[in-house]
């Protein structure tokens, strides 16, 4: 009967603990990669912004789209901007750090992503629609308030404590009684195979 179900390919069994291991760990790589790429853009344009102020570096457009009219007020808002952008170089660098320590900052990535759905609905607040629609600014309308709760609620689901992430896949618990033979095939088969073998010689009960 175990062979009529390996040939037809009906075995009832649940995927095997490697089978089940191996898709955890494929998740989980897909999930660092995407954070990795994640925090680097994130590094990236905080540096644009950290490094060259309300101007940028230039990274991401020319830095010549305005005129200063009051130094003294432009330099205290250019410190200003420079400082939220050293804010948002951290956030990168911590999530660049989150793909290969996954467990232990699972909070923290959660909360960043959090963070910046909040931002992305603020960017609605814009008067200008066609600005808003345009191309230099909806992909991230599309990333923040979308992408970004996607990529949390991942998270949250791939990397908890008792996942192949921290502690390794777990061992499946014994089955005993009637439901053994369907459930563990290949460990009733090894179990039956030993029927017929000769017990060693202390252990045969003369009648």
């Amino acid at each position: 009967m175990i062979h009529a179900i390996r040939t037809n390919g009906h075995c009832p069994c649940p995927q095997s603990p490697r089978e089940s291991a191996s898709a955890i760990s494929r998740a989980l790589g897909l999930l660092r990669l995407v954070l990795l790429l994640f925090g680097a853009g994130v590094t990236l344009s905080g540096i644009d912004t950290a490094f060259g102020g309300i101007a940028t570096l230039g990274w991401r457009g020319p830095p010549d789209f305005f005129s200063v009219t009051n130094t003294e007020a432009f330099a205290v808002r250019d410190n200003h901007v420079r400082f939220l952008a050293g804010i948002w170089l951290g956030m990168g660098l911590i999530l660049g750090v989150a793909a290969f320590q996954l467990a232990r900052l699972q909070s923290v990535v959660v909360a960043f992503p959090a963070m910046i759905f909040v931002g992305g609905l603020l960017r609605l607040k814009q008067d200008d629609r066609a600005v808003l629609l345009s191309p230099r600014l909806l992909p991230a309308l599309v990333v923040e308030p979308v992408v970004c709760p996607l990529v949390a609620l991942w998270v949250l689901s791939s990397a908890r404590p008792k996942t192949a992430d921290s502690q390794g896949a777990k061992r499946p618990a014994a089955v005993t009684g009637p439901d053994a033979c369907t459930k563990n095939p290949d460990r009733h088969a090894a179990r039956v195979s030993t029927v017929g073998k000769h017990r060693p010689k202390g252990l045969i009960r003369r009648p």
